[in-house]
C-alpha cells in the first residue's frame, strides 16, 4: 500500500508555508504525511497553518540555527522513512503546483 510523503522546507516566509499547506489539501492525491522544516529562524511560525483542516497528518521541524545542508535534507527525510512512506515528494514553500501534481508524480 503506498504512502506519500511531502518534505517541504520553509525559511522566514510563514505565507508561502501557508500558501503550499493549502495547496496540498486541494491535490487530487493527498499527502499522507508532510514534514515542514523550518530553518534558520528563532521563532516557530506554526502558526501559519494550525488553523487549516489538514486531510494529512504533519509534523512541524524547527531549527532556530541554520544546519549545513546534509542536516537540512537528511532531517525531514528520517521522519518520512519512519513513518513508512513509500512516495517522497520534495515541495519548495514558494512554487505553486498543479492539483495533479502528486498524481502525475506517482504515474511517473
Amino acid at each position: 500500500m503506498q504512502k506519500i510523503g511531502i518534505i517541504s522546507p520553509t525559511y522566514n516566509r510563514p505565507d508561502f508555508i501557508r500558501l503550499l499547506a493549502l495547496q496540498l489539501e486541494n491535490q487530487d492525491i493527498r499527502p499522507d504525511f508532510v514534514a515542514f522544516y523550518q530553518n534558520g529562524t528563532p521563532d516557530s511560525y506554526e502558526w501559519a497553518i494550525k488553523d487549516i483542516k489538514h486531510h494529512y497528518e504533519y509534523v512541524w521541524l524547527h531549527e532556530k540555527e541554520k544546519i549545513n545542508q546534509e542536516e537540512w535534507y537528511a532531517t525531514p527525510l528520517e521522519f518520512l522513512i519512519k513513518e513508512n512512506c513509500t512516495h517522497f515528494f520534495w515541495c519548495d514553500h514558494d512554487d505553486i503546483y498543479e492539483a495533479s501534481h502528486i498524481k502525475k508524480g506517482i504515474e511517473r
